[in-house]
């Protein structure tokens, strides 16, 4: 577990999510900001492969889905805090956790991915949360019942029914009553 340097947590802590997406932005080519160490970004190359864009396009795209998320469980009654866990599913490099690094703990943030690359790239960049490569059937390590949201950004496009199915049971195991289950296509 990577957790928050002091400065980073209160960088994160007082600014906008507008204002976090600028910082993202600049911290795309350049790993500081603000005076403060931020995780560190792929090649370029490495985040079209996997994303189709990069760099400021890449952040952006993902900056829509965080702020549809948070706004989706705020809307249904569950808004994020520090205290929700929270699990991207094929997390890839990272490019989602790093707005929700924003808003929730280190210790309850979670990336998974089939990708063994992409998981160790994860660790060694120091971004803020826990990371497991997963088989391609599940299941994960986590515990039952023990998650508040868990997302999957364009994952499932590229999953056979089986596995489709089996993930979604492995996601009904590892929700709390009333988590939040976003999935796009």
């Amino acid at each position: 577990m990577t957790a928050l340097p002091a400065t980073l947590d209160k960088l994160a802590s007082r600014t906008t999510d507008e204002v976090w997406l600028r910082i993202l932005s600049k911290v795309a080519n350049e790993p500081m900001a603000e005076g403060v160490r931020f995780p560190a970004s792929p090649a370029p190359e490495w985040q079209a492969a996997f994303v189709g864009s990069s760099g400021v396009s890449a952040l952006h795209e993902a900056f829509k889905f965080y702020q549809l998320v948070k706004a989706q469980a705020l809307r249904l009654g569950r808004p994020l805090d520090h205290t929700s866990r929270v699990l991207d599913f094929g997390c890839g490099w990272g490019r989602f956790i790093r707005f929700f690094m924003k808003c929730i703990a280190a210790a309850n943030l979670f990336g998974v991915d089939v990708d063994p690359d992409m998981i160790g790239f994860c660790k060694i960049s120091g971004l803020p949360a826990q990371f497991a490569t997963v088989p391609p059937f599940g299941p994960t390590a986590l515990e039952a019942k023990s998650l508040d949201l868990i997302y999957a950004y364009s994952v499932f496009s590229h999953l056979s029914e089986q596995a489709h199915l089996t993930w979604l049971q492995e996601f009904c195991r590892v929700l709390r009553p009333g988590g939040l289950l976003v999935i796009t296509t």
